[in-house]
């Protein structure tokens, strides 16, 4: 950032750059979204002093209640590290809102496809004691819930509940011939129980943006034919392009 930039002027800069790049790439890579804050932040404050930081928190503006534990320093505390923990602070409040908002976004684009992924899995798995028939078709009502648009938080949370649909059979990670047996491996079971995890930690603890998530998510559902036909065209645009 330039010495005359006020630290209002680099947050604005900061949510324009990473929203702009959210809204490129997030059809394509929504695991990625978030990686974009941070990247632009990293970028925007890397190269600052301690004299900066001390500059620029001078004379920031809305902080609200934002506190800073301060007691894990003794009396002798160097300034730099502090100065580094309350600049830190204040970015992050300043950014939350960008970040919940981009959070709800990917989280939008990335969980049905992911969890569609391990509802797969486990249906191929299901019908024996250790995937019970009955919870992967309680799974599966949750999913085409949310997928028709009309699931409600209560479908999410038993869609999200969908990881442990192989809790019994990866408990036995070396046995092949059981996971054989349910179509599927250790490999595989992680992979798609890690994907659904991913999405359902981008909520935050207690799920606060579980509301703003599923009405992104609804939606998208009933455009998704106009959003497929979008990613389509951009497609066909990069591979003309050789991209």
């Amino acid at each position: 950032m330039t010495p005359h930039q006020t630290l209002a002027d680099a947050i604005q800069e900061i949510k324009l750059g990473a929203s702009q790049k959210v809204m490129d790439t997030i059809e394509d890579a929504p695991q990625d979204a978030l990686g974009h804050l941070r990247d632009a932040t990293r970028a925007m404050f890397a190269e600052l002093t301690t004299s900066d930081k001390l500059r620029l928190l001078a004379g920031a503006g809305d902080i609200g209640d934002l506190g800073v534990d301060l007691r894990g320093f003794d009396s002798y505390g160097d300034i730099a590290e502090m100065a580094d923990v309350m600049f830190a602070a204040c970015v992050e409040y300043q950014l939350t809102s960008t970040r919940n908002g981009i959070a709800a976004a990917a989280f939008a684009v990335g969980f049905l496809p992911a969890a569609l992924e391990l509802l797969e899995t486990a249906e191929a798995a299901a019908g024996t004691k250790w995937v019970p028939l009955e919870k992967v078709e309680a799974v599966r009502s949750a999913y085409d819930k949310l997928a028709s648009a009309e699931g409600t938080k209560e479908d999410l949370e038993t869609l999200v509940g969908g990881v442990y649909l192989f809790a019994r059979l990866m408990e036995s990670p070396k046995d092949k011939v059981l996971h054989r047996r349910h179509n599927t491996d250790m490999e595989t079971m992680r992979k798609v129980t890690s994907a659904v995890k991913f999405y359902r930690d981008m909520l935050g603890p207690g799920w606060p943006l579980a509301p703003e998530a599923l009405d992104l998510l609804a939606s998208r559902q009933r455009n998704m034919p106009i959003i497929e036909a979008e990613n389509a065209r951009k497609r066909a645009s990069r591979a003309a392009l050789g991209r």
